[in-house]
């Protein structure tokens, strides 16, 4: 059974080496090699400033517990050598007896942000693929399009162009909640 603090801070692993440096331990996720490019690219870079010397842990073998966390610090979160996210913790306290108890469960998700799907505005069923500007079939303008009305509004059987649009291919946010 863990509680938070004991949760290893590299649970799923990633292509690329992930970085997460705490004060001053720098946990890594070694996949093949000790020490990639990037976590050297660190280390160099903390010795060539006068930071504390990094002492290298293996990610999944670190828990929250053995990081010296400072409250409202900004922390990096880097992984597959270029993806960066900034971490902040903003809140410790202790489990107080309304919260859930069972050591099974943590780390516990209290809210997770649902972005809406922007759905066709011709059948309101599918997810829009597609948008339209300057489009005579369309009812608004800009307009957005799945792929089925997109191509039954706009292209004959042949697959010929119908009228004078532009069109550009649309990824709605919302299709990676």
């Amino acid at each position: 059974m863990l509680w938070f603090e004991q949760v290893p801070l590299g649970l799923v692993r990633c292509a690329g080496g992930e970085v997460f440096p705490g004060a001053s331990v720098l946990a890594t996720a070694v996949v093949t090699a000790p020490l990639d490019q990037s976590e050297m690219t660190i280390i160099e870079w903390a010795k060539s400033r006068d930071f504390p010397t990094f002492q290298t842990e293996k990610m999944e073998e670190t828990t929250f517990r053995e990081l010296k966390i400072k409250i409202g610090y900004p922390y990096l979160y880097c992984h597959q050598g270029d993806c960066e996210h900034v971490v902040i913790i903003t809140d410790i306290r202790l489990a107080h007896q309304d919260d859930c108890l069972d050591r099974k469960l943590y780390p516990l998700l209290t809210y997770k942000h649902r972005v809406v799907t922007r759905k066709c505005a011709v059948c309101h069923l599918y997810i829009s693929r597609w948008i339209t500007t300057n489009d005579s079939f369309a009812p608004t303008d800009p307009c957005l399009f799945c792929d089925q009305c997109f191509r039954m509004l706009h292209y004959d059987s042949l697959g010929n162009k119908q009228g004078d649009f532009l069109a550009y291919p649309f990824v709605d946010a919302g299709a990676f909640n």
